[in-house]
């Protein structure tokens, strides 16, 4: 099983329910819409938005070894109802309990020191609310839901009740082959290596329906454009630009 999806399984354990992992790339629209929104003054008087706004659409501002988000998001409904007797005030579901900063922070901390034990040569940085992220076009990224007309991220199986974190991470889960012909090797994974294995994905998701399967494929398919697309004349290489000749 790849460390990716092991990632998703861990972060499950701890008490997520969504994970996505997606490349540390620059938010290009993302970031051009949310500039314009600065520029016409929507975020009124909340000057802290307007401070350093590139760091908020290019992660390697904040963390430059970061070769890819784990986005995560963690359910807070409960079932229990408000008092509606007349002289009390309502406080919102999500500021019930323990302050949720710390409850992310504490499980963000525990899944980054669980892959560092998995990966020893990895790292990452943990980002919960304070640190200037663009959470939610992340998580939107990410394959965690897509973005309400409120406002807000809508996972299909949470609905809107979820808080989001994030772990930048310096693995960008590459694939590697191990044989060659001739002789053992340890080698970066070709562009057909990619391909072959997305499509087996595919076919587990066509299986059992298991939603971890296409996401999987999805990231792969992302890493195709980005390691392997000839920017110049269009088309694919058969290698990255990291390949061992």
């Amino acid at each position: 099983m790849s460390l990716s999806l092991r990632i998703k399984e861990k972060a499950a354990e701890l008490g997520f329910c969504k994970t996505g992992i997606v490349a540390a790339n620059r938010l290009e629209t993302e970031g051009g819409r949310f500039f314009r929104w600065l520029q016409d003054g929507f975020h009124g008087e909340m000057a802290w938005v307007n401070r350093e706004p590139e760091k908020r659409v290019d992660p390697k501002l904040i963390f430059p070894d970061a070769r890819s988000l784990v986005v995560l998001a963690m359910n807070y409904y409960t079932p229990h109802e408000h008092d509606d007797s007349t002289p009390a005030g309502k406080i919102s579901r999500y500021a019930w309990g323990d302050d949720y900063h710390d409850v992310m922070r504490e499980r963000l901390r525990e899944l980054l020191e669980w892959i560092k034990m998995e990966d020893p040569e990895a790292d990452g940085k943990i980002c919960v609310d304070t640190t200037p992220v663009l959470e939610k076009a992340w998580a939107v990224r990410a394959g965690i839901g897509w973005l309400g007309k409120h406002t807000n991220v809508i996972t299909p199986t949470h609905g809107s009740w979820v808080f989001l974190g994030g772990l930048w991470r310096t693995a960008d889960g590459s694939l590697f082959r191990t044989w060659k012909p001739g002789h053992a090797a340890h080698l970066n994974g070709y562009l057909e290596d990619y391909a072959n294995v997305a499509d087996g994905l595919v076919a587990l998701y066509e299986a059992t329906f298991e939603p971890r399967w296409l996401a999987t494929a999805v990231e792969l398919a992302d890493a195709i454009h980005e390691r392997f697309t000839d920017p110049e004349n269009g088309g694919f290489f058969d290698t990255s630009t990291s390949h061992e000749t």
